[in-house]
């Protein structure tokens, strides 16, 4: 693209945000974020022949696998996240069921195995276990 429609671009551009100010249909506020909203769509369109190039020389294949090693990052995470709803789900759910009833004759070997499904699922999301006493 030519550099003289980047020059063009910002001369047009700056006269149709003044026209617009001093006709009262927008405010100074307005016309000096647009001055500088099209003073950077002409600084870029100015340089986009270097930018291009500046991308080629970059290695664009580290870059995008430096980037899907964070999405998959960012997907296990949130897979761990949810795993861990769903266990703390289960253990609302177990404490609902039997609240307000008789306890069981092996309520202790029941509450103990409930507090080791916690610290496993503290484990496989690799939180501290000691939090669970």
């Amino acid at each position: 693209m030519p550099k003289e429609f980047a020059v063009a671009f910002l001369l047009l551009t700056l006269t149709l945000w003044v026209y617009l100010l001093l006709a009262g249909r927008i405010g100074v506020s307005a016309v000096v974020g647009l001055l500088l909203a099209s003073t950077f769509v002409s600084v870029v369109l100015y340089k986009v022949d270097e930018l291009t190039e500046l991308g080629a020389k970059t290695k664009w294949g580290e870059v995008l696998a430096k980037m899907e090693g964070i999405r998959a990052d960012v997907f296990a995470k949130a897979d761990a996240v949810q795993r861990m709803g769903e266990d703390i789900a289960a253990a609302i759910s177990y404490a609902l069921t039997g609240m307000g009833r008789f306890a069981p004759d092996d309520l202790d070997s029941q509450l103990g195995a409930q507090r080791e499904q916690l610290m496993e699922m503290q484990r496989k999301i690799g939180s501290d276990t000691g939090r669970v006493t």
